[in-house]
């Protein structure tokens, strides 16, 4: 199993997640960010559809390619060492996923890049668009439940090897 993406797509991926980070965060904005309740993760082959739910305020869904999830998933492990949030790691979450409809995935926020940040108590997250910023807190608890779910897929799916490396679609042309 693979990824959706060529080693090329991959690399372009990964140049648009530079391109695309969002500024760094200040406290001002920790203090008025919308907070996480819940977040269920669902994909495919080429990403993850994030839906948080959010204290107060609507739902939201956020679509991450593979390449963005994977950056998502080493920053929240960052943060959780940095803060010493766990006692054990996230793994895999068994759970069966299906895979998101299209009207679900159409009408998702398209990340192109996420930058987060820690405190004691959780990350503040920034996803980057091309155009926009959504910025909000996810508590810890809520970011194990994201990074397991994350995890989960990519397990399933087939998207990183044990190195946290994404496998591309044509990797058997360069074996």
């Amino acid at each position: 199993m693979s990824t959706g993406y060529t080693r090329e797509q991959i690399r372009q991926l990964e140049i648009l997640i530079d391109q695309n980070m969002p500024p760094e965060q200040t406290a001002k904005q920790l203090d008025g960010a919308p907070i996480a309740t819940h977040g269920a993760v669902t994909g495919t082959d080429k990403g993850a559809l994030i839906h948080f739910v959010f204290e107060h305020g609507p739902s939201h869904g956020f679509f991450l390619n593979c390449a963005t999830a994977l950056r998502l998933v080493l920053d929240l492990y960052g943060a959780a060492r940095e803060q010493n949030w766990w006692t054990e790691q996230p793994q895999g979450s068994k759970q069966e996923r299906t895979a998101p409809t299209d009207a679900e995935v159409w009408s998702a926020i398209k990340v192109l890049s996420p930058r987060t940040d820690s405190t004691p108590e959780g990350a503040l997250v920034s996803f980057g668009t091309g155009r926009t910023v959504s910025q909000f807190f996810i508590p810890k608890k809520v970011v194990y439940d994201v990074v397991a779910g994350l995890r989960g897929l990519a397990e399933q799916a087939g998207w990183w090897d044990d190195k946290m490396q994404l496998i591309p679609a044509d990797r058997d042309k360069f074996q």
